[in-house]
């Protein structure tokens, strides 16, 4: 989901568990969008850019995201919209990833925890974005679905080699990080997902949910 409009920051502050209004641009976060209940509803990662705000959550899960924060949209500068039938996004990982990027002749990498910065990869604009949900160098390469292709055969001519899914998840679980669905659902508060340091800010004042 992307939100646009000189209000996103301060709206979308107001139905998560993170600081979004202390976001610089080319930093993310991790959040937990909540219900007036306090419970989760998804649980995303958060990037700010120049002009936008993009929000990564399951796949899926987009639509029904978006639903839920244009219920709250009055006279705010926002626009929402769902982006999961145009961006795509392939998943870099291990020691040699840096290394790799590197060849491809991108300079300068987004540092992290959740840092992003512009590149392009085989003539395509791509979002490098430095991720902090394994216990491995990783990033992901988020561009537009039609250009995936060109950027994923760069990769494997750059000496990348395709993973099993169950591999990414095996990394994902010893790492700790949760998914929404599988290990946090909409019964869930969420300080039951041991992210609080994380994901959750308890300076930042009132939100949707907040008072639990």
């Amino acid at each position: 989901m992307e939100l646009a409009g000189a209000d996103r920051a301060k709206f979308l502050h107001n139905f998560c568990t993170a600081d979004i209004r202390k976001l610089a641009i080319g930093r993310g976060c991790e959040a937990f969008v909540t219900s007036g209940q306090g419970k989760t509803l998804d649980f995303v990662t958060v990037f700010a850019g120049p002009d936008s705000l993009t929000v990564s959550g399951e796949p899926g899960g987009g639509p029904k995201l978006v639903a839920h924060l244009d219920r709250y949209l009055i006279r705010e500068q926002v626009t929402l919209h769902e982006r999961s039938d145009e961006w795509g996004e392939i998943l870099l990982v291990g020691p040699q990833a840096e290394a790799l990027l590197a060849g491809l002749g991108i300079a300068d990498l987004p540092v992290g925890p959740w840092g992003e910065a512009v590149a392009e990869v085989a003539e395509q604009r791509v979002r490098l974005r430095r991720i902090d949900e394994l216990n491995a160098p990783a990033w992901t390469l988020v561009t537009e679905n039609a250009g995936l292709p060109a950027v994923r055969h760069a990769l494997n001519a750059a000496g990348a080699a395709q993973i099993d899914p169950v591999v990414a998840e095996i990394l994902r679980v010893e790492a700790g990080f949760p998914r929404f669905g599988r290990d946090v659902s909409d019964k869930n508060l969420p300080q039951e997902v041991h992210r609080d340091e994380h994901a959750i800010s308890f300076t930042k004042g009132c939100y949707l949910g907040q008072e639990t």
